[in-house]
């Protein structure tokens, strides 16, 4: 039965001196970290550490302009945007509408085709009878007479049947209603070209 006892109670005893020699290890490895911490010398923050946090801080202060400056070229760029605009919206109302008696010869011009119109009618000309969607463009304008889409489709009516004098003032009659009229614009542009 001894047999028996003696092996456990000799891995009892080797279990215990191995305890002690690894606590002993331990204990001499903190004191020997504990000496090498105090014999090296404190960290002073270094040259280049100082370097780069300057560095830093001077790239961030260039961003910062960089951004206030690309701001400022936005809004410049805006402003002249609406001063070009303005310009040209002024410009515009010089041309289509700037005085009395120009308004007063464009409505007489417009005024004296309508007129001719109906001259020709009562005097039993071919147009009331060839082309009854003259008749009917004519009677939108007079019924309506500053609705821009009326002369419009007399002009284009007047382009159709090459009567561009005509078709001319109707456009400038758009134009006049509405300054921005694109298809009107671009009309003109051509009926300049053709009339040189």
């Amino acid at each position: 039965m001894i047999e028996l006892i003696i092996p456990p109670i000799i891995i009892i005893i080797l279990i215990g001196f191995l305890i002690v020699l690894i606590s002993r290890a331990m204990r001499q490895a903190e004191e020997q970290d504990l000496y090498i911490e105090k014999s090296l010398p404190t960290k002073k923050p270094s040259r280049f550490k100082s370097y780069t946090d300057q560095a830093t801080q001077k790239i961030r202060t260039i961003k910062d302009k960089t951004e206030k400056l690309a701001q400022k070229r936005r809004i410049t760029a805006a402003v002249e945007e609406a001063r070009t605009n303005k310009y040209h919206e002024k410009k515009m109302q010089q041309d289509f509408a700037t005085d009395e008696d120009t308004q007063r010869q464009r409505m007489s011009r417009m005024g004296e085709i309508i007129l001719n119109y109906h001259r020709e009618t009562d005097n039993g000309g071919e147009r009331s009878t060839n082309n009854p969607a003259e008749a009917h463009l004519i009677q939108a304008v007079e019924n309506d007479p500053q609705n821009p889409d009326g002369y419009e489709r007399l002009g284009d009516f007047y382009m159709e049947k090459q009567n561009f004098e005509d078709a001319r003032e109707c456009y400038k009659y758009v134009l006049r209603l509405d300054p921005r009229h694109r298809r009107a614009q671009e009309a003109m542009k051509n009926l300049d070209r053709v009339l040189g």
